[in-house]
């Protein structure tokens, strides 16, 4: 009984103190990744829309498990089959094929997600929530921000 009541103080202690001294980005418990998310990274470049264009983004619906997806020049779409516990399963990726001349780094984005298998959700004190995509072999990954829907 004195150990369990230790371990409950201990664990209390370790919270309070990650809470507080939070600067770097945590894995979530949270597993879903349903919702819109932009594109702010694909493998460690960062991603920056020109002011005219749109930021590159990838919007996951769960409800009838579909993915939307936009690269900055082409829209992308495609069914998933399973998204949880980390583990990630599309099927039936297409899309358009306009010719966007200076489309940079987000252009990979359609070629990650075809072979992308596995995400992370984090949660960064300041920065808010992101999401990592990655192939299995983390050979190439797509780093997105949580983007409130309105």
């Amino acid at each position: 009984m004195r150990n369990l009541l230790f371990i409950s103080i201990f664990a209390a202690v370790a919270t309070l103190i990650g809470c507080n001294s939070k600067k770097q980005c945590e894995v979530t418990e949270c597993n879903t990744i349903c919702g819109k998310w932009e594109l702010v990274k694909i493998n460690d470049k960062a991603i920056v829309a020109n002011e005219e264009d749109e930021q590159a983004y990838v919007i996951f619906n769960m409800q009838d498990s579909t993915i939307a997806a936009y690269d900055g020049c082409n829209n992308i779409g495609g069914w998933v089959v399973k998204a949880d516990s980390g583990n990630l399963f599309m099927v039936d990726m297409a899309s358009t094929l306009q010719f966007c001349p200076d489309q940079g780094e987000s252009a990979m984005l359609g070629a990650i997600l075809n072979v992308a298998d596995n995400y992370e959700i984090k949660e960064c004190a300041e920065q808010g929530k992101f999401l990592v995509i990655t192939s299995n072999n983390d050979s190439i990954s797509a780093t997105f921000k949580a983007v409130e829907i309105k």
